[in-house]
């Protein structure tokens, strides 16, 4: 994956934009990435950042686009527990619903509702979390 993102232009419009991605990169604390590399940086990020550095980058992605709803297959594995929670706290502040797979019970007060597979035959339970 490699992205360029030229800011040569330094419109109100983009320096509006550099400043609102700014304050995302801030958000899912990365924002050293963009003082390390810079805005023009190009180069293949799989092979600079960490997974969980790569999962931040994806729910940076997620609070960017603000979607309604969010999908998250297993999107902060890699990072630590306090990351987790703050990514996801985030994203509740933001109005985003999230739709999580994931195995972590960190989460589990994030969401309000469990989808539990019972055997491999299909079978499930929609359940209430009790919080």
């Amino acid at each position: 994956m490699t992205t360029v993102l030229r800011t040569g232009d330094r419109s109100d419009a983009s320096r509006l934009l550099g400043a609102h991605l700014k304050s995302i990169l801030e958000d899912v604390r990365l924002v050293y990435l963009l003082e390390r590399e810079g805005w023009d940086a190009t180069t293949n990020w799989e092979d600079v950042l960490s997974l969980g550095e790569q999962q931040r980058l994806g729910m940076a992605r997620l609070f960017f686009h603000h979607p309604k709803y969010g999908v998250l297959d297993e999107c902060t594995n890699a990072t630590s527990v306090d990351v987790e929670e703050h990514l996801f706290r985030l994203a509740r502040e933001m109005g985003i619903t999230v739709i999580t797979s994931s195995q972590r019970p960190a989460l589990i007060p994030f969401h309000s509702l469990e989808l539990k597979l019972i055997d491999g035959e299909g079978k499930w339970e929609l359940c209430a979390i009790n919080q």
